[in-house]
């Protein structure tokens, strides 16, 4: 992916998650911010120089976005996934990954960072992942839900340490009815969700896009709610539901972890054996995390197992195939599934026992 077209990918995606981000307005106008700007810019050139139509304006690049043969560039080998959701008008996972891509990104990077400032600020590995759990079981923070945290001693410290990682939902996530605004959060998993097509048709979809659509999402008032900010939302907490369910599993079998330090949460088992270290990975486009691999392979440390959830294979069954396929050459990436995680650890521990 080191072709000069992928550059403009991989911006447009950046611009696209600035523009998520607005506070304050409910519609695209001037002026726009100095990425979204140059990103358009830089574009429009490109496709002069190419011959090809330009997008006319931000929306314009927007709704092109949105459907990967309008595309008005190149884009790397293999990516065919949206970058923006018409249906919700949002920024699709794939566009936080490609935001997210080498040198200049900025999602991921900005959650690892993050998570580190949290870290330094720990007692003990076991504050940390403490502090994890909190913010990955506290999505959204509702006036009510406020109210209960600080009504228990031990979540109430921990709302006021990470108070910080919370913000008010960007413009982009507002549901509209009865002349007001609300924040609408998934029954099932939590996350924020968006309201799908016109206001009347009363359907949502979450963030995460496992859950299907919904007709009865939670509804909080809108400036009364706190969002975790969206690269711990993305690159922490959505893998952290499967990571959470996959640690209790192991720990119920008799296989013991331990939180290793830096990065978004890996972990090491400690029994029955030492090893190996292996981290969730909840991504939507193989080809890009193919990418992210390459990279986490040039990094010191031991390597890292990395864990494909049964929900990702089972969205799209060629994830795998696409994902190897993409694989740099000469790197080491170990890829497994969760089930083959789970069947490998749990099965170390049952043969022990028969040896016993």
């Amino acid at each position: 992916m080191n072709e000069p077209q992928d550059h403009l990918f991989f911006a447009a995606a950046r611009a696209v998650m600035e523009l998520m981000m607005l506070r304050r307005t409910d519609s695209l106008r001037l002026p726009y911010p100095p990425l979204v700007q140059l990103t358009l810019d830089r574009i429009v050139l490109d496709c002069l120089r190419r011959g090809d139509d330009p997008p006319t304006s931000v929306p314009d690049l927007v709704a092109r976005l949105g459907d990967p043969a309008r595309w008005p560039f190149v884009p790397p080998v293999g990516i065919t996934i949206p970058l923006v959701d018409l249906a919700t008008r949002t920024p699709t996972r794939t566009c936080a990954e490609a935001a997210s891509a080498g040198p200049s990104g900025v999602l991921e990077q900005e959650a690892e960072l993050l998570l580190a400032e949290i870290a330094e600020g720990c007692r003990s590995a076991e504050h940390f992942a403490e502090c994890r759990a909190f913010l990955s079981e506290n999505i959204i923070i509702s006036p009510a839900r406020g109210r209960a945290l600080s009504s228990h001693r031990r979540k109430s410290a921990l709302l006021r340490r990470l108070r910080w990682l919370y913000e008010e939902a960007p413009t982009a996530f507002a549901t509209r009815g009865m002349g007001e605004r609300f924040l609408a959060e998934c029954a099932r998993c939590r996350f924020p969700a968006f309201q799908v097509g016109r206001a009347e048709e009363e359907t949502w979809r979450c963030e995460t896009g496992y859950c299907g659509l919904m007709d009865a999402p939670t509804l909080y008032g809108f400036h009364d709610s706190l969002l975790l900010r969206a690269p711990l939302r993305l690159f922490m907490a959505l893998p952290g539901q499967v990571e959470s369910d996959l640690l209790r599993r192991l720990h119920g079998a008799g296989v013991s972890t331990v939180l290793v330090e830096g990065g978004l949460g890996a972990h090491r088992t400690t029994h029955p054996v030492d090893g190996p270290v292996f981290q969730v990975f909840d991504r939507e486009d193989p080809v890009l995390l193919a990418a992210r691999f390459s990279e986490l392979d040039d990094l010191p440390g031991p390597p890292v197992t990395a864990v494909i959830p049964d929900r990702v294979v089972a969205e799209r069954p060629s994830y795998l195939t696409t994902l190897a396929a993409h694989l740099e050459p000469g790197k080491t990436a170990t890829v497994v599934t969760e089930a083959e995680l789970l069947r490998s650890l749990i099965g170390a521990v049952e043969e022990g026992l028969a040896h016993a």
